[in-house]
């Protein structure tokens, strides 16, 4: 079974997660959106299914939406979320 978690991806690849066994609330989305544009960070929330430290199974990341009023390029913060997942799991072993 493939494990679903609410993910939050910055525009620089970091990511924060949210509820695991519960979908974010609307105050919740939108105090992290009051956060990031405040300190001027573009973020989306997307939904990641499987094992993000599981090396060999492929993970599925769903964009939800963009949560700030800057635009970004959600291709490219992938990217580098992808790169910092892979330094971890490097970092892991």
């Amino acid at each position: 079974m493939h494990e679903a978690r609410w993910i939050v991806i910055t525009n620089d690849g970091h990511h924060a997660w949210l509820g695991r066994d519960s979908n974010p609330t609307v105050e919740e989305l939108d105090a992290l959106t009051l956060q990031l544009n405040a300190k001027g960070i573009v973020g989306w929330v997307a939904v990641l299914k499987g094992d993000y430290w599981a090396r060999r199974s492929a993970l599925e990341i769903i964009l939800v939406r963009l949560l700030t009023e800057q635009a970004g390029d959600w291709e490219s913060a992938l990217q580098s979320w992808r790169g910092r997942r892979e330094n971890a799991l490097r970092d892991a072993s």
